[in-house]
C-alpha cells in the first residue's frame, strides 16, 4: 500500500478542456489547494504498457519496463498476488465494497446500492440515482455560502447550487450519514480508472456516470469565479467558472464499519 501525502503535481492535471471555462488563460494547477491529510491512494486502472509505436502491448513486457501498468496494485491485481478486503471487489487494485441505503455492505455483485466505501483511500462515495433527488443528470452550479453562484443548474431541488445539494442529501442521512460534502479534486480523481474510457469509472461500483464534468470543492488559486471539475470522460480536470452547470458526485471521510 502507497502512503502520500496527496498533492497535486502540474503534470496530473495538465490535460484541460476549454468548453467548461470563460477565461483564455489557464493557471499551472499546480497551486490547486487540496487535503493535505496522508491517505492511501488508489492505482490508475492501466494495466498496459505502450510501445515506441504507440500500441498498447500486456504488461509486463521486455523493454518497457518502468511503466504505469508494470508496477503497483495493478500489476499485483493482475499477478493474482493482491488481496482484497472481505466484501472488496472493483476492476484491477481498486477495493471497493457497495452499501445499501443504512449502510449496509452488501456482496459485491448486488445492484442497487447507494453508496461505495473505498478501502484503499477510507472514503464513501454517493452513488448517483436514476430519480429523485440524486439524478445522474441534475447539474448545479458551485457556491459554498460566501462564494460562487446561486441556483444556476438544472435539478430537482429549490435551489440547483453545489451547497444547496449538499445539504439536502445530508437532510435524508444518505447510507446513515450527515457529513456529506463536495470532494476535493485529488479525491474525485481516486475513482479515475485509466483503464477504461467514457466513462473513465468502475460503472459496476458507480452506475449512471455521465461523460461529463463534476465539481470539486477546490477553487481555482488565481481566480476568485473559478473551481476545478473533472470530466469523466477521459479523466481530465479544469476550471470553470462556478456559474457553470456541472455534476455532481459527494463523499465523506470514513471508511465502511
Amino acid at each position: 500500500m502507497r502512503i502520500v501525502v496527496i498533492l497535486i503535481a502540474a503534470a496530473s492535471l495538465a490535460a484541460c478542456d476549454a468548453s467548461t471555462t470563460t477565461s483564455e488563460t489557464t493557471v499551472a494547477p499546480s497551486a490547486v489547494p487540496v487535503s493535505q491529510v496522508a491517505r492511501a491512494l488508489n492505482d490508475t486502472g492501466q494495466i498496459w504498457c505502450t510501445n515506441s509505436h504507440n500500441t498498447q502491448v500486456a504488461c509486463p513486457a521486455s523493454g518497457l519496463q518502468g511503466q504505469d501498468g508494470d508496477h503497483g496494485r495493478d500489476a499485483q491485481a493482475r499477478a493474482g498476488s493482491l488481496t482484497k478486503t472481505p466484501y472488496g471487489g472493483g476492476a484491477q487494485a481498486f477495493d471497493l465494497t457497495k452499501l445499501d441505503t443504512l449502510g449496509n455492505k452488501l456482496a459485491a455483485n448486488a445492484s442497487g446500492h447507494n453508496c461505495v466505501a473505498d478501502n484503499v483511500t477510507g472514503l464513501m462515495w454517493e452513488v448517483k440515482a436514476a430519480s429523485g433527488l440524486r439524478d445522474y443528470r441534475h447539474t448545479y452550479s458551485w457556491y459554498n455560502g460566501a462564494s460562487g453562484h446561486l441556483n444556476g443548474g438544472t435539478c430537482a431541488n429549490d435551489s440547483c447550487d453545489t451547497q444547496a445539494f449538499v445539504e439536502a442529501v445530508n437532510q435524508q442521512a444518505l447510507c446513515g450519514y450527515n457529513d456529506w460534502r463536495l470532494p476535493t479534486v485529488a479525491e474525485l480523481r481516486s475513482i479515475i480508472h485509466y483503464g477504461a474510457s467514457v466513462p473513465t469509472v468502475d460503472q459496476d461500483y458507480f452506475p449512471r456516470t455521465e461523460n461529463a464534468w463534476y465539481w470539486t470543492s477546490s477553487e481555482h488559486p488565481a481566480s476568485a469565479n473559478g473551481a476545478w471539475n473533472i470530466k469523466f470522460n477521459f479523466g481530465r480536470s479544469n476550471f470553470a467558472i462556478k456559474s457553470v452547470a456541472s455534476h455532481v458526485r459527494l463523499v465523506r471521510t470514513g471508511s465502511v464499519q
